[in-house]
């Protein structure tokens, strides 16, 4: 092989490394994207699930308070007997009805959140094995050029 042909041999592979370098940079940044996303989806995961687990808890509370209140008011006020239990009853539905719908709400939530998670736990995946098939290509194309380049005695 004369040298004119050496070299242009040299630049192509040199071009073929500087690819797959890029390959591999670009492979890390969107696996580190891939986490950042996971992280995200996680803490807003763990939000709604706190929302979810606590709505019933919150809503009862204040079904029970309105229960007590209107009982306070009922012995308290004579003669608005009536017009203090249509109160408390709507006291206590208004509570238990709010809880009932953010319960819903929140349950949808977490539900999507997830079906995110899991799809950005498979981002993650994905994108670790391209990384590791980046840098196996590299390492290939490097060691592999070079071998074929030193002498055999």
């Amino acid at each position: 092989m004369n040298a004119t042909a050496e070299y242009q041999s040299i630049l192509r592979h040199a071009s073929d490394v500087e690819a797959l370098r890029v390959r591999q940079r670009d492979a890390v940044e969107a696996a580190g994207n891939a986490a950042h996303d996971l992280h995200a989806v996680q803490g807003q995961l763990r939000t709604w699930s706190t929302v979810q687990a606590m709505t019933p808890f919150t809503a009862v509370g204040a079904a029970i308070a309105a229960v007590i209140i209107g009982l306070l008011l009922t012995s308290v006020l004579p003669g608005g007997t009536l017009h203090v239990g249509a109160l408390t009853l709507l006291a206590i539905g208004g509570p238990i009805t709010v809880g009932a719908v953010v319960f819903q709400v929140a349950s949808a939530r977490v539900a999507r959140l997830r079906h995110e998670t899991m799809n950005a736990r498979s981002a993650v995946n994905l994108s670790d094995i391209a990384v590791r098939d980046a840098e196996k290509r590299l390492e290939d194309a490097t060691d592999g050029y070079w071998a074929r380049k030193r002498p055999t005695n």
